[in-house]
C-alpha cells in the first residue's frame, strides 16, 4: 500500500441503493467497499459500523477481503417507515487516523412474513399430504400469504393471484 496522510476514507455501497425496502424481521445484507483517497483498500486493520435512524442496534461489518466489508441487518419495526443507514469506518496509516462516513436513505416495509404451517401443502383434490405429483393441484394453508382473499375467474387457473406467486423446489 502506498503512504497516505489523507484522512478521509471513501465508503462506496456495494449490496444497498438509495432508497432500498428493507422488511421488517428479515435479513438485510449490508455491504461496502472502503478505500483512503490514495486507493489503499482497508482490510481488517479497520473497522467498520453501522447505525440506523430507527434505533436498531448497530451492527460492525466484517472485512471479507480486497477492502469489501459485510453485514446482515435484521431490521425491528419501528413507528417510522422512512431509515438512514450511517455506515462509518475508521483506520489508521502510520500516525494519521482516517475516517469516513455514508449515509443511505430508503424505508422499511412492516409486511409479515409468509408462513405453511407444517403439514400445510396438501393434493387439492384429496387434501392428503403426499403423494403431490408434479403438476397437481394443491392447496397451501398457512399465514400471511396474501392480503386479502381472492379466487380465480376463469380456466386456465393463473400462475399468480393477486400479485402472489408460489414456487416449489
Amino acid at each position: 500500500p502506498v503512504a497516505c496522510s489523507s484522512p478521509n476514507l471513501r465508503i462506496q455501497h456495494r449490496a444497498l441503493r438509495t432508497g432500498f425496502i428493507a422488511t421488517t424481521g428479515q435479513p438485510t445484507t449490508i455491504e461496502v467497499e472502503v478505500a483512503d483517497d490514495c486507493g489503499n483498500r482497508i482490510g481488517a486493520g479497520g473497522t467498520v459500523v453501522v447505525g440506523f435512524s430507527n434505533r436498531d442496534s448497530g451492527i460492525n461489518l466484517t472485512h471479507i477481503g480486497n477492502g469489501v466489508w459485510s453485514g446482515t441487518w435484521r431490521p425491528v419495526q419501528r413507528p417510522q417507515s422512512a431509515v438512514v443507514v450511517s455506515v462509518t469506518a475508521f483506520a489508521t496509516n502510520g500516525a494519521t487516523v482516517q475516517r469516513g462516513q455514508v449515509d443511505l436513505s430508503g424505508s422499511l416495509s412492516t409486511s409479515t412474513t409468509p408462513t405453511v404451517i407444517a403439514g400445510g401443502v396438501v393434493h387439492a383434490a384429496s387434501g392428503k399430504v403426499s403423494p403431490i405429483a408434479p403438476g397437481s393441484l394443491i392447496t397451501v394453508y398457512g399465514g400471511s400469504l396474501g392480503d386479502g382473499v381472492s379466487q380465480a375467474s376463469a380456466l386456465p387457473l393463473p400462475s399468480e393471484l393477486n400479485g402472489i406467486q408460489v414456487l416449489l423446489g
